[in-house]
């Protein structure tokens, strides 16, 4: 299992129980498909970040705190919706699906290209993840892929954890 008590225990990628598992939702290896556990608040940060998010109680270093959500698409059809984004003067929220990237070669393993490369964007759907800051140096959490309705590391979940404990009211940034 990639869970024990619901905090992460494996450091590469996560692989959950797919939906025809027999297994029921409260299966230790679901964590992530549960959802939220820890009630998080967004608020107007006083340092003019814009919005940021904080927890509402304590939470215990390495536990799930939320999945980064957002539209699935290529990276041809980010570069294009960026373009759009630039000339409205839009505010993105993308991450790269880059989990099979690799630096050396700078090549994707599966030998993607940018009309199959995957980009989550947040920023016209999405959830908590959207108002969370970037925190240079020593960010309180960490992201890893999840696996849950294929085995194929081109298409996964983005799960976000607490990389140590966490204070109530404290500031969760990546």
């Amino acid at each position: 299992f990639s869970f024990q008590d619901g905090k992460m225990t494996r450091a590469d990628f996560i692989t959950e129980c797919t939906p025809i598992c027999p297994c029921d939702m409260q299966c230790g290896n679901r964590v992530v498909q549960r959802g939220l556990k820890y009630r998080l608040q967004v608020f107007m940060t006083k340092e003019g970040k814009g919005w940021g998010v904080r927890t509402l109680e304590r939470v215990v270093a390495h536990s799930f705190l939320f999945e980064y959500i957002g539209e699935i698409m290529t990276n041809m059809e980010q570069y294009y919706r960026n373009e759009e984004y630039k000339d409205k003067n839009i505010h993105t929220y993308q991450m790269l699906l880059d989990a099979d990237y690799d630096m050396e070669t700078k090549h994707f393993k599966d030998g993607l290209n940018d009309n199959e490369a995957l980009t989550l964007d947040a920023t016209r759907y999405g959830n908590v993840s959207r108002f969370v800051n970037h925190r240079c140096g020593d960010p309180n959490m960490f992201y890893r892929p999840v696996q849950i309705e294929t085995r194929d590391t081109h298409y996964y979940h983005v799960a976000v954890f607490a990389a140590h404990d966490l204070s109530e009211m404290g500031r969760a940034d990546l």
